[in-house]
């Protein structure tokens, strides 16, 4: 819920400044009236119409390099109008499905009740504090490829072996911003001719709304061999519904 929370307020400071941006646009508009729209025998023709309550208006044809700078004009205004009042209407619904939320998130009752963790069952995933889903998710344990005794290694500064260097700069920047990931978990996906097969990617994070992000590292490109392998699996993932 807090990750919905927050993408809601990002999307209501983002209808506000829409908004206060098209304000300061319709300011600097001059006030030529408004456009009338008429679809005849197939034909669309434009009409300014100045003064309230004016059904006609005067015909604007678009022949008329005058008249035509003039109908965009009066449509823009028309649009940035529309538009205000449209992010003004999106920004208020947010407002008020904010202010209807309960401050406490579902997946914290049992953080804020200590003396509830020993007399109730463990919780679900949905129920997870996101702290207790991360801990939950790093304790899985799994078997990735074995590095042969020929190939570099190198160490992470969390006392992980990787394959190379670029792996090692990656799982240090992961860790250093606090990014959960797995280094080389296998996943089984399905490739080409209904068959599945086993991957075993470079690193597999965990977002923020804890989805899965696989993260492969493409480092020796200049390497024919090592292209033609990527180039087999991408081919793999692409058509691996057929």
């Amino acid at each position: 819920m807090r990750i919905i929370i927050s993408r809601l307020k990002a999307k209501k400071a983002y209808f506000d400044a829409l908004a206060k941006n098209a304000r300061a646009r319709l300011s600097r508009m001059p006030d030529e009236g408004r456009l009338r729209i008429r679809k005849t025998r197939g034909y669309v023709q434009f009409f300014q119409v100045i003064r309230k309550g004016e059904h006609n208006g005067y015909y604007l044809s678009q022949k008329n390099g005058a008249d035509l700078s003039l109908t965009r004009r009066l449509a823009q205004k028309e649009y940035t109008e529309v538009l205000i009042k449209n992010c003004e209407q999106y920004s208020r619904a947010i407002s008020v499905f904010l202010e209807q939320i309960p401050e406490n998130d579902i997946r914290n009752i049992k953080a804020e009740r200590p003396k509830f963790r020993a007399l109730v069952s463990p919780p679900s995933e949905n129920e997870m504090t996101d702290d207790e889903f991360i801990a939950a998710w790093r304790a899985v344990t799994y078997k990735g490829k074995e590095i042969p005794e020929e190939c570099a290694r190198y160490t992470t500064n969390g006392g992980e072996t990787v394959r190379s260097k670029s792996e090692k700069i990656i799982a240090d920047l992961l860790d250093s911003r606090g990014i959960p990931y797995r280094y080389e978990f296998p996943q089984k996906m399905r490739v080409r001719w209904g068959r599945t097969a086993v991957f075993y990617p470079d690193f597999t994070i965990l977002a923020p709304d804890r989805r899965e992000i696989i993260l492969e590292h493409f480092g020796l490109m200049d390497d024919p061999e090592y292209c033609r392998n990527v180039l087999e699996k991408m081919l793999d993932k692409m058509f691996g519904a057929n």
